[in-house]
């Protein structure tokens, strides 16, 4: 069905529909909430699977009207994203002619606006609860990455786009309580488990004893991550690091992550997708210890709520810096990610060398602020530097890979495994910085960290091999017949999981 000119709903309806929904099958619910296009061409795929599984998959779409979204803000926006969103969604599942329900028919007009008011006339939208969870709790993330910045987490309250989550979240909890009353499924099956309809539905579902299944695409191209505990884009791989009876690697996993972060460092995308740039780092003096920091993209879902000793990644980043001006012994290379401004109609609002600036009117002689358009090489920053501190970067696993000590400061997937320095707060920081070269990386460790690198970039990302894109958010299927979801790695793992405990 594949053709350069097909588009992905082309594609969808060449593949002809599902198999019949098989009588007494078990039914799966599967949340397709938001017309984010590749996710929504994965979920697809699943339903497809699913039925050949003999399973009954139902899908539950947003179908517009909710007061805020990851994809707009329907009451302001003209014209409105629900329209586009709600017209992708649901002639991707008519292609197939798998079934769905949307919100609409679970919580009407009227009821909405009752529920509007409630929200509005709560004096305390954090004690606020509805079908037995706190709204609130559940839309920090989705709130953060509208605005395009972790700084709002700091006047969260007084943003008009908190409160119309909430709104949201308020209607989402009522429909989707009443539909898994209704429907009891076996599993629930959804994108990352993050996002607020995500947060909400899990919540949800773990109260009435429904398991969940999450899943997400990781950095490295071409695979799947996916959970039934953590939600997937915490990239949580205990299970599979505690199952594994040596933390040595073998001599094929140490060749192999050995040789594809050699790649790394040459601008290969062989483990994580990244921005390959070419720059050396600047000269420091002689006898000057060198230390590089890695700071997230403030807004992403992997760093929100991650915080361990420090209120968030800016002030982490601020006391650093603030350290290292009393320091002129030590040369602090601070590389903002990439991220923040190369990915095109997701740029952050705030950029951590602006946060600095702001802090810093002089910024320490011997701090270097490499902005996120700077084209100085990040991997010879980190084999130019004695250690590597970051916050929840997937960069400071490779720094170890590279053989330098790493002190992580938030929750991280990597932290805790043996091969980092755990840094919980201010003080503890300082006692570890206090003579940096007495950082160290031990040759056990590395090797332990070879070991979990190969868990995590090769265990635990599945390989996806129906669905690919022709570029970022334009999805394709490299399928001739719907036989070969059976064999692709990712389809199955999810469809197992979410089958893993039906009758």
């Amino acid at each position: 069905p594949r053709t350069p000119e097909a588009s992905e709903l082309e594609e969808a309806r060449a593949l002809g529909p599902a198999a019949p929904a098989a009588t007494g099958g078990a039914d799966v619910l599967v949340m397709s909430f938001r017309g984010w296009t590749t996710h929504v061409a994965f979920e697809f795929l699943l339903g497809h699977a699913l039925r050949r599984r003999g399973a009954r998959p139902r899908f539950v779409v947003c179908g517009g009207g909710l007061p805020r979204t990851e994809l707009g803000r329907p009451r302001s926006e003209f014209p409105q994203p629900c329209a586009q969103c709600r017209a992708y969604v649901t002639g991707m599942l008519d292609a197939a002619g798998l079934p769905f329900v949307v919100l609409d028919a679970l919580v009407d007009d009227a009821e909405r606006e009752e529920l509007s008011e409630l929200v509005a006339a709560a004096e305390d939208l954090d004690a606020f609860e509805i079908e037995g969870i706190r709204p609130a709790e559940h839309v920090v993330r989705s709130t953060l990455w509208v605005t395009r910045s972790g700084l709002t987490g700091r006047t969260l309250h007084e943003r008009l786009e908190f409160r119309e989550f909430v709104e949201s979240a308020v209607i989402v909890a009522r429909g989707f309580a009443r539909l898994l009353d209704r429907e009891r499924p076996k599993s629930v099956v959804m994108v990352s488990g993050l996002f607020f309809a995500e947060s909400v539905m899990t919540a949800l579902a773990r109260e009435r004893g429904i398991p969940v299944v999450t899943y997400d695409f990781p950095g490295r191209p071409g695979t799947v991550f996916v959970s039934s505990g953590a939600p997937a884009s915490f990239y949580e791989v205990d299970a599979l690091w505690e199952a594994r009876p040596s933390k040595v690697p073998t001599a094929a996993e140490r060749a192999r992550v050995e040789q594809d972060i050699a790649e790394r460092t040459a601008g290969s995308e062989a483990l994580w997708a990244g921005f390959a740039t070419p720059g050396a780092p600047p000269p420091v003096a002689e006898k000057t210890t060198r230390l590089a920091l890695f700071t997230n993209v403030s807004w992403d879902t992997a760093v929100a709520l991650r915080d361990i000793g420090f209120d968030d990644m800016f002030a982490w980043l601020e006391h650093v810096v603030a350290w290292a001006a009393g320091r002129p012994d030590v040369h602090l290379d601070v590389r903002a990610h990439p991220a923040e401004t190369r990915v095109r109609g997701f740029e952050s609002a705030d950029l951590a060398v602006d946060y600095l600036a702001e802090r810093f009117p002089d910024v320490p002689p011997n701090v270097h602020l490499h902005g996120p358009d700077s084209a100085v090489d990040s991997y010879a920053l980190i084999q130019a530097a004695t250690a590597v501190l970051v916050y929840t970067s997937t960069i400071g696993l490779e720094a170890v890979l590279l053989g330098r000590p790493v002190l992580v400061a938030a929750d991280v997937h990597y932290r805790g495994k043996g091969f980092t320095y755990d840094v919980t707060g201010p003080e503890h920081l300082d006692r570890l910085l206090a003579d940096p070269t007495h950082l160290s990386l031990s040759r056990e460790q590395h090797e332990r960290a070879l070991a979990y690198a190969h868990v995590f970039f090769y265990d635990s990302m599945i390989e996806l091999r129906t669905l690919d894109e022709r570029w970022r958010g334009k999805p394709t299927f490299p399928l001739s017949a719907l036989a070969e979801l059976d064999e692709d790695p990712a389809i199955r793992a999810v469809c197992e999981l979410a089958l893993r405990d039906a009758s």
